[in-house]
């Protein structure tokens, strides 16, 4: 009797699990702020290929100052507030400056934002490739990616491993490890119980 369906979404999250489990551990080992570096890196990377750069300083600090303001005028509010008399007259109700013209710069931040997501993908692949952990990292979280692939593979007739092996030539793509291990694998007996 061959495996069910809900069966082999099993094995394929119990073994996407245990790849998620290692790649943490390797991370933790080596270089807990990995992913972190990696991605400020990327960010960086993305912001010069887009000439951002000191745009994106100058915008840093101008919220840096916002958020101090913002700390600022809170404190007085809540100074204000403890004083019964300035209740009374309505002071502080004052509009912040960074409440000023947030529309205009909020949907242009927002196509930047998208450019930037998308050369930052790719510049984080760049970086994984490069970086021995990166390497390591990348390769199992491959697997990991194509798992639903690879456990249908182990578990299926040597017809459809076959085709499988003839797509990939045909395609030009090599099957992962572990896809290689389940090409492998004798076809299950559908007689044997």
């Amino acid at each position: 009797m061959g495996i069910t369906v809900t069966e082999k979404q099993h094995w394929k999250d119990r073994i996407a699990n245990r790849i998620k489990r290692r790649v943490e551990e390797i991370i933790a080992k080596n270089d807990p702020g990995f992913r972190k570096r990696i991605d400020e890196l990327a960010r960086d990377k993305s912001l010069a290929q887009l000439g951002l750069s000191e745009l994106m300083m100058t915008l840093d600090q101008i919220r840096n100052q916002r958020k101090l303001y913002k700390r600022q005028h809170d404190a007085q509010m809540k100074q204000l507030e403890s004083n019964e008399h300035a209740v009374y007259l309505g002071i502080g109700n004052r509009i912040c400056p960074d409440e000023v013209g947030e529309g205009f710069t909020y949907s242009l931040k927002i196509d930047v934002d998208m450019k930037l997501q998308e050369l930052k993908r790719d510049c984080v692949d760049e970086l994984m490739k490069i970086d021995p952990l990166g390497q390591q990292i990348s390769a199992l979280e491959s697997e990991q990616e194509n798992l639903l692939d690879t456990v249908w593979l182990a578990t299926s007739p040597i017809q459809i491993k076959e085709l499988w092996g003839k797509m990939s030539e045909m395609l030009g793509q090599t099957p992962s490890k572990l896809q290689q291990d389940a090409l492998a694998l004798q076809p299950m007996n559908s007689d044997s119980k």
